[in-house]
């Protein structure tokens, strides 16, 4: 047998030792760390091996606990909307260990179970998570794992999307699949195709149609692998792969065993059997491939911009763009910002054309940011993205009624780019719910306020990006000592009055985008200092807030994106 196929089947072992480890009170230390060894075996082999994870789907395993196939169907589900979804590999691997964490609850019930009592085990695994935490106790944490095992059961009181993890909604969606597709406590179950359409004829909510969608995207492979099919004479072949081709094995009715060679399968004239459990462990080895070569671009250095000289000519910076595909989409969508109707440019000479060289570089360094955030895969990713646009325009409309510092738009946005991507390289925000329950302040507005004003190392981190992208010392050290109030005085230097714009810029972003004023008084004297540093006009603080609301028209987007 490969070693492929036999660290598959050891996962299973693993995975019934794991479930057989719980007892009654449950070890709060141990268990959390088994299942996070396991997760990572678990994201490896169904990185490295997606269609020998996916014929795990059609082909079970016997005498493995139910509750380890269950686990199993649930993570091979997860890998595939990872990978749909273009998740960081960290991220599925904490899902996935949160996720054999939350069946530790319903272990005991499980085994109680009968073959008649299919919609019991539904029912307590999709309370799962509660039973978790209350078999681990209220002093129970371990990571983001509570609120995600909490927002991934059904309760008595629904929460809305907004108002659970991200995530949440994923395990819910594999956990309701796995149950239907795993024979354990019933003979016959349908095959992952009809339980989708199933789903797509009922009136699915908008996150179970997402899911569906995503799962489409991994191609016929993952609906199709280890299954068997039947042609109209009744000749039976189990299937491999179904791409570029569909392909598989025939099988001898007689001798109960699989043809050697794979042939071609004629689509057309096949029936597709119900899943089955795995006759023998041999056959795993037919879905072996060849470990996939990621060719993944590598993120570029904000050092290679600097190569760029703006003073070329036109034809040897189109020649370095085209080597640069990251950079030359964002320079294209910026270049039909700058036409009269919003035209699509296609064209990067025209593109730089219509930039300017002396503009190029604050571009490409804006692109070079867009980069960092598309990086972090966050499912808030257009939240931050309006938060970025709203502090941008704050900082843009009091630059432009002050003498005292010069503040371009670009230069602006490049600003809020800097403030706004650490908190999206911060993990904990995307465990974070957008909304609280109740009457409560939302956690993820919390957390990037917390962020803003009292994390230690929050204002280096953005002074850093600062100076990364080449913006003058004054806007590092305006960065850097934002926070630190500025009394009022005869004569400020640059650096003091961009401290205050910063800080001012803030407070406006977050009465408008946020919707509170946490520390009022705090925000009346900075606006008064920042007044009299700036000259600002002496308009009352609501018309600021009412100007840049109508300037940067953002919005919460409502659906986290997966």
């Amino acid at each position: 047998m490969l070693k492929e196929s036999t660290a598959l089947l050891q996962l299973y072992q693993y995975l019934d030792r794991f479930y057989q480890q719980v007892k009654s009170p449950p070890d709060g230390d141990k268990l959390p760390l088994i299942a996070e060894q396991i997760a990572v075996q678990l994201a490896k082999i169904c990185q490295q091996q997606p269609i020998l994870a996916f014929s795990q789907l059609a082909l079970t395993p016997v005498n493995t606990m139910y509750i380890s196939q269950l686990a199993m169907k649930q993570s091979v589900l997860l890998s595939a909307l990872a990978t749909a979804g273009d998740w960081p590999s960290t991220v599925l691997e904490e899902l996935l260990a949160g996720n054999l964490f939350r069946l530790t609850g319903i272990v005991h019930q499980l085994s109680q179970t009968t073959p008649a009592s299919q919609e019991q085990a539904l029912q307590l695994s999709q309370q799962a998570g509660l039973y978790t935490l209350k078999a681990f106790g209220a002093d129970f944490q371990h990571r983001h794992w509570r609120q995600l095992l909490t927002d991934s059961s059904v309760s008595k009181q629904p929460k809305s999307t907004t108002q659970r993890v991200p995530y949440a909604a994923a395990l819910m969606f594999c956990n309701d699949l796995s149950l239907q597709i795993t024979p354990g406590l019933t003979k016959t179950v349908p095959g992952l195709e009809l339980v989708i359409q199933q789903l797509m004829h009922k009136p699915a909510n908008p996150e179970q149609r997402h899911f569906a969608g995503q799962l489409a995207k991994l191609g016929r492979t993952l609906l199709l692998a280890g299954r068997f099919c039947s042609d109209t004479i009744g000749e039976v072949a189990l299937i491999i792969t179904a791409e570029p081709a569909l392909s598989g094995h025939i099988f001898d009715l007689t001798s109960k065993k699989l043809q050697p060679h794979p042939i071609e399968l004629t689509e057309s004239s096949l029936k597709l059997l119900p899943p089955r459990l795995l006759p023998s462990s041999q056959w795993l080895d037919l879905f072996v491939t060849a470990a996939r070569e990621q060719t993944v671009l590598p993120p570029l250095a904000i050092a290679e911009i600097q190569q760029l000289n703006p003073n070329h000519p036109v034809r040897k910076q189109v020649a370095w763009l085209e080597q640069h595909p990251q950079l030359s989409s964002h320079l294209l969508q910026q270049a039909g910002k700058r036409t009269r109707k919003g035209l699509q440019i296609e064209s990067l000479s025209h593109a730089v054309a219509l930039i300017g060289a002396d503009q190029l570089p604050q571009i490409l360094r804006q692109g070079w940011l867009q980069q960092q955030s598309q990086l972090c895969r966050q499912p808030y990713q257009s939240w931050f993205s309006q938060l970025e646009l709203c502090l941008a325009n704050a900082w843009q409309l009091l630059a432009e009624h002050t003498n005292s510092v010069v503040l371009s738009a670009t230069d602006a946005e490049l600003l809020a780019g800097c403030f706004v991507l650490p908190l999206q390289q911060d993990e904990r925000c995307r465990y974070l719910p957008l909304q609280a329950t109740l009457d409560k302040p939302s956690p993820l507005l919390q957390f990037s306020y917390q962020m803003c004003w009292q994390q230690t190392d929050y204002p280096r981190q953005v002074s850093q990006s600062v100076a990364a992208v080449g913006l003058p010392m004054m806007w590092q050290d305006g960065a850097l000592y934002y926070r630190q109030l500025v009394e009022i005085q005869n004569n400020y230097t640059q650096q003091q009055c961009a401290r205050l714009l910063i800080a001012l810029g803030w407070m406006m972003t977050e009465a408008v985008f946020f919707g509170v004023n946490v520390k009022p008084e705090i925000t009346e004297n900075t606006y008064k200092n920042a007044r009299h540093a700036l000259d600002l006009p002496l308009f009352p603080w609501h018309e600021w807030l009412q100007q840049l609301s109508a300037r940067c028209g953002c919005y919460y987007p409502i659906q986290p994106g997966m």
